[in-house]
């Protein structure tokens, strides 16, 4: 007879999965000890258990073990790996696809932060009359689809293949405003002036298809490779026909820098 911990020794498996194997009824003891509740095992049980550990290596659940386990014909063994292998090959499938997404987001995220350093500048900004409209958010994961709502809305409205289109964040204690506009004075939008900058970051950025959602992440890495860190306002400029767009946003020092 095996112990429990003989068991485990030459199955790989641990006394607490054993335990937990007896629990289900998947590996039950041939005898328990009345007096002590010592498990007894017997030699031929440890065939079974390898047997459940290669199982379950090959991705059949503990129910499913049970099947496999159990009085099973030749045929309906078959039938049980062949549907594994289905399973198993849709899952490589579908993995296969995501793994292609998170290669070419990446790639496309170490493109723009190439762009970005290579694009980026400091200079000051005069302050800019749009007319647009505004909304706000409660954290900046909202921020995109807060300006894409007001794009599209502006676009009711004003014709932007033809103008700048100015998007505009800024962060205050209870919420981020947001503002999407254009230049110049427009009946039926509000007329608002962005700030000045006394020293901005500009940066460059020509978007593709699986970029991040959110350009400003290749922006602070540069700017902290400078010992700066980005502050509000922060603007994006759209201009028509061009393909890339521009990043505004005010700059400071980070604590400790002597830039």
């Amino acid at each position: 007879m095996l112990s429990i911990g003989d068991l485990a020794a030459q199955s790989g498996v641990s006394v607490r999965m054993l335990r937990h194997y007896d629990a289900l009824g998947l590996v039950v003891p041939h005898r328990i000890d009345p007096a002590t509740g010592y498990r007894w095992y017997a030699p031929a049980q440890l065939g079974r258990v390898i047997s459940l550990v290669e199982y379950r290596a090959l991705g059949f659940s503990l129910d499913q073990c049970r099947i496999l386990l159990g009085e099973l014909s030749a045929q309906r063994l078959a039938e049980l790996l062949e549907e594994q292998r289905t399973v198993l090959e849709t899952r490589i499938d579908a993995d296969t696809r995501r793994l292609a997404g998170v290669r070419r987001r990446l790639l496309s995220l170490e493109s723009g932060l190439a762009m970005t350093a290579d694009s980026l500048r400091f200079q000051p900004l005069s302050s800019l009359r749009i007319s647009g409209l505004r909304g706000e958010v409660g954290d900046i994961s909202e921020v995109g689809a807060m300006a894409d709502s007001l794009q599209g809305r502006l676009a009711a409205l004003v014709d932007l293949a033809t103008v700048e289109v100015i998007s505009s964040f800024v962060g205050h204690p209870e919420f981020i405003e947001v503002l999407v506009g254009v230049p110049g004075q427009w009946d039926g939008l509000e007329s608002v002036e962005l700030p000045a900058i006394e020293r901005a970051a500009v940066v460059t950025h020509s978007p593709g298809p699986d970029d991040p959602d959110d350009p400003w992440l290749t922006v602070e890495p540069a700017l902290a490779e400078r010992g700066l860190r980005s502050a509000g306002p922060y603007r994006r400029i759209e201009r028509p026909g061009a393909a890339a767009v521009e990043l505004h946003c005010a700059v400071l020092e980070q604590a400790g820098s002597a830039n």
